[in-house]
């Protein structure tokens, strides 16, 4: 009955239910994006000590595959021997490749949870062609509050440190 008085009064309450309502889910996008970078901090260390894994066996590998070198060169070894040390350090070296790109893909997750890469964060993480377009319509009306496209005066995100060398 006190709504009665005043008869623009419920639109003031579905607008106040509104507001509370969209402050929840901007509530809920700060929390998914903490969350998002503290994922993508914890993948990178684990990346890291997969290059870092990887280096370590490549190292190994190289030095056997040395003293294998050295024991053909005096008799002691076999061809197939050596063919399967070089296999191995073959192997290394792909593995340290593959942990080496698995550390730039995590790095470049972290970069764009952190908004560091802003303009392509909202669609990485978008599940279809309507959220892209919903995301793309709210870029365009420059409604979006975290992400959206870089301004042109925006200087390039830093380069990031380069993966560990074996």
């Amino acid at each position: 009955e006190k709504l009665d008085a005043f008869p623009d009064a419920h639109l003031a309450a579905i607008a106040r239910a509104e507001a509370a309502q969209q402050d929840i889910v901007i509530e809920q996008t700060i929390n998914q994006i903490e969350l998002d970078v503290g994922n993508a901090q914890v993948e990178l260390f684990s990346k890291k000590q997969q290059v870092e894994l990887a280096t370590e066996n490549l190292k190994q590998a190289a030095e056997q595959m040395k003293l294998a070198r050295d024991t053909y060169t005096l008799g002691r070894l076999t061809e197939f021997e050596i063919v399967s040390k070089n296999r191995e350090q073959l192997f290394a070296d792909l593995s340290h490749i593959a942990a080496s790109v698995e550390y730039k893909k995590a790095e470049s997750q972290l970069l764009a949870a952190e908004g560091i890469l802003p303009h392509l964060y909202a669609d990485m993480t978008s599940h279809n062609s309507l959220e892209r377009q919903r995301i793309g319509m709210l870029d365009s009306a420059k409604a979006m509050l975290f992400f959206g496209r870089a301004p042109d005066d925006v200087k390039k995100a830093p380069e990031p440190a380069p993966a560990p060398k074996p």
